[in-house]
């Protein structure tokens, strides 16, 4: 497939970005009743529509990962193993060590929860600290770079690539692989969306094909928005698995239609910089995200629906612009630094 084909792909990143950064500007508590509209709205971006992002994420890493590929030969799975280690392991472990250190700082001098790792004398369990790298439990088992799950979650599916690449060649074991995950409630870490994008690519399915039209287009986005809206209010809890597939499909094709519309955004010097920074946005805004929300939320306040999206707008804005501006600043007085941190990318 020729590269200009996939010029949409990197405005579809970033979008799902963009949405990332919705979901960590959140303003709510995350549970009912909330006090405000305003709130109420916030929560439902995130556990509602943006939800959506990081499964469709897996979707296209899936169907990156496979395209192209008719034989996977053991010095092709090196290769991809190679690769990764580059663009994942190593911002992984320093993004990871980075945000370990901030941790301590936050734990041991501002008072923040030490979460089993730092006790109230300020002392550090180092096996717990060296977990932490991978998993902490009180996390909801996220690392220290929390938003980083993605990545190491991606690292051990690439681990079984060979597995889901039989599995992806043919459409009834990736339905099957759906089914098993529906009927038993337990999700697959982000493989079942990664087997997807794989099948995808290894029936050579061209994804300009899901480009729509008119009331195609507006039907699907009823139905992404559909499913956002039962699933945040719990309308059918006992479909849960359903409707997340059906969210995640249908938010998968409303993402890449806006993405074919803006493919050509790069050639723009905004969207350029937007496009170049996205795996920094990415890494970076997880540093310090809750501070930002702190910080508006004691500025402006959510106690009218109106300040409380006023501090979630300027929380996610806040978030992407200092991200990108830094980016710049990186991009010209440490390339090379850059590049490391952000895979070479």
């Amino acid at each position: 497939m020729q590269k200009k084909s996939l010029e949409y792909i990197a405005p579809l990143k970033l979008l799902l970005l963009l949405g990332v950064v919705l979901i960590h500007s959140d303003v709510s508590t995350g549970s009912a009743p909330f006090a405000n509209r305003g709130i109420e709205f916030s929560a439902f971006v995130t556990e509602g529509l943006a939800v959506a992002c990081v499964p469709v994420f897996f979707i296209v890493s899936g169907y990156l990962f496979f395209l192209g590929v008719d034989k996977f030969s053991l010095s092709l799975y090196r290769q991809k193993l190679k690769r990764r280690f580059t663009t994942l392991f190593i911002p992984y472990l320093a993004w990871n060590t980075l945000c370990a250190l901030l941790f301590v700082v936050k734990a041991g001098m501002a008072g923040f929860n030490g979460l089993g790792i730092i006790d109230e004398a300020g002392r550090i369990d180092w096996l717990r600290f060296a977990e932490g790298f991978w998993m902490i439990p009180q996390i909801d088992d996220m690392p220290f770079a929390f938003a980083f799950w993605f990545i190491r979650n991606l690292m051990c599916i690439a681990a079984v690539s060979p597995l889901l690449f039989w599995i992806g060649r043919s459409w009834l074991l990736t339905v099957l692989v759906i089914a098993v995950t529906i009927l038993t409630d337990e999700p697959l870490f982000g493989a079942e969306f990664f087997v997807i994008g794989a099948c995808l690519a290894l029936h050579r399915y061209d994804l300009m094909k899901m480009r729509l039209r008119g009331w195609r287009l507006v039907m699907i986005t009823a139905i992404y928005v559909g499913c956002a809206l039962a699933i945040f209010y719990e309308v059918c809890t006992t479909m849960y698995m359903s409707l997340r597939y059906i969210l995640v499909l249908s938010g998968f094709v409303v993402f890449l239609n806006a993405a074919l519309r803006l493919r050509h955004i790069g050639s723009t010097r905004p969207g350029a910089v937007m496009i170049g920074a996205t795996f920094w946005i990415y890494a970076l805004h997880q540093c310090f995200c809750s501070f930002v929300r702190k910080f508006w939320l004691a500025v402006v306040g959510d106690s009218e629906w109106f300040t409380a999206l006023l501090s979630y707008g300027l929380s996610f804005l806040t978030l992407v612009g200092v991200s990108v501006l830094s980016w710049l600043l990186m991009r010209r007085f440490a390339p090379r630094a850059l590049a490391i941190l952000t895979g070479d990318r």
